[in-house]
């Protein structure tokens, strides 16, 4: 089981690999059970609220249990700034 922040969090929301290293990648990627805590959904939907995210933290998707990097990936189309 793997937490990610806030940050890769939105990264991985918006299609955006850069901030990782590829070795961040490949963990990522394996991990079989990504989460999100309550914490950083607070967080997120506290950006919302002042607006430096366009998204609520509801829409969000990724905090569901065993969702892997590729999945996150794939949703490179979506816009979360």
């Amino acid at each position: 089981m793997t937490y990610l922040d806030t940050h890769a969090v939105a990264a991985l929301y918006r299609g955006d690999l850069s901030p990782f290293s590829a070795v961040a990648l490949r963990v990522i990627d394996e991990e079989e059970d990504l989460r999100i805590s309550p914490m950083v959904l607070l967080e997120l939907e506290y950006l919302h609220e002042i607006k430096r995210i366009k998204v609520p933290a509801r829409r969000i998707d990724l905090y569901q249990p065993t969702r892997g990097c590729k999945r996150m990936v794939q949703k490179s189309g979506m816009q979360g700034y």
